[in-house]
């Protein structure tokens, strides 16, 4: 009871530093007091602000938008958005079209106009961290035996971490892996870079390009965050771009398939064990066996058969599970060979039995496949 009294202490206290730090920066929020009302777009017009450009973690791409404000008649108010690249300033005017109907705030004397949002991001995250180390804090002091988790409900969240770290990792990868193969097939157009510079976030740092190009008469400013693909392709300055005839604002400056794309792989080893491990629970096959194996083996808390492991659902598993890990790796081989790195023979030499041993699983599954097809 005392270390769970201690355990309270420290983090109610902990949380508290949080949500009081969240309060003191909401306090400071000048728009707090700014009073909500309707408004009409009446257009966009973007532009690159170019002392945010100089600043580092500054987003460099401004969009004015001009507003008709509701409860003033004909009167119009210019709302300012800041955004990190070309491609989501873009997305956002597209989002917001001229007479489309939006919320904003109106400062106390009507000099000032801001887009309506729910607090801040640090705001947000402040209280909301402070919140949950308040509410741990408070139910390991009152928890009862009955609030222990079932041993059903353990496998659940087990494979739900990894289900959702999977889902969130290819949400981020695969979209912008195919745009960069899709982006073979579109316009090439000359690019003249503007500038460059690097973007610190921590101890990594990210390049951004700045480059014009003109496409069908008209002419363009991008800002984009670079990829690693485009630090290889097109070095410190940019001579040619791929611009997207369906869309002239959005531009790549690599495109095409190479061997380092194999890092799409990277969420599969995570959605493998989310889903493999997620339908065990919902298996009433599953949940026998595992039943089976707890009563012959008193104090096993999870087990799966290991002659499961044989069916087609076990072999398929172990070489997604497996293949894709040594296929990231592969994919890193090849980008050194095609850079030339110095160490690319120790990596093939090391990668080898690695790879000799994902194709003795493919060759399992597809004898257990034909086995069962001819049977």
């Amino acid at each position: 009871m005392i270390a769970r009294i201690a355990l309270f202490a420290f983090l109610s206290l902990f949380g508290g530093v949080f949500v009081l730090a969240g309060y003191q920066a909401w306090k400071r929020d000048v728009t707090r007091h700014y009073s909500p009302t309707e408004a009409v777009v009446v257009g966009h017009e973007m532009v690159i602000d170019q002392t945010r450009w100089i600043e580092h973690q500054q987003e460099a791409v401004r969009v004015d938008t001009r507003l008709q404000l509701a409860h003033q008649g004909s009167a119009e108010a210019v709302v300012a958005g800041f955004f990190k690249d070309t491609d989501a300033a873009w997305k956002f005017m597209l989002a917001n079209p001229p007479g489309k109907s939006v919320s904003c705030l109106v400062s106390p004397l009507g000099k000032e106009v801001v887009w309506d949002q729910f607090w801040s991001s640090a705001v947000v995250w402040l209280t909301f961290i402070g919140s949950v180390f308040m509410a741990f804090g408070f139910w390991q002091l009152v928890r009862w035996p009955r609030f222990q988790l079932s041993d059903d409900t353990k496998p659940i969240l087990f494979c739900s971490v990894f289900l959702i770290a999977g889902m969130l990792a290819a949400s981020l990868m695969w979209p912008a892996a195919v745009t960069h193969v899709r982006a073979t097939g579109w316009d090439l157009v000359p690019c003249k870079s503007v500038e460059r510079r690097s973007v610190s976030s921590g101890k990594s740092s990210t390049a951004q390009f700045s480059f014009r190009y003109t496409y069908q008469g008209k002419d363009y400013l991008a800002v984009k965050m670079a990829n690693a693909f485009d630090e290889w392709s097109c070095g410190p300055k940019p001579s040619a771009c791929r611009v997207n005839p369906e869309v002239p604002w959005r531009a790549e400056l690599s495109w095409g398939w190479r061997p380092g794309l194999g890092i799409v792989l990277f969420p599969l080893p995570f959605l493998a064990v989310g889903i493999f491990a997620f339908i065990i629970p919902f298996s009433s096959r599953m949940q026998r066996l595992i039943a089976e194996a707890r009563a012959s083996q008193p104090g096993s808390q999870f087990h799966i058969p290991a002659d499961r492991m044989t069916d087609i659902g076990g072999r398929l598993f172990a070489f997604v599970f497996a293949g894709s890990i040594v296929g990231l790796f592969v994919s890193v081989c090849g980008e050194m060979w095609i850079a030339d790195h110095e160490h690319k023979w120790w990596l093939t030499i090391f990668l080898i039995p690695f790879v000799f041993a994902v194709l003795f699983l493919a060759k399992g599954l597809v004898e257990k496949v034909w086995e069962s097809w001819r049977s």
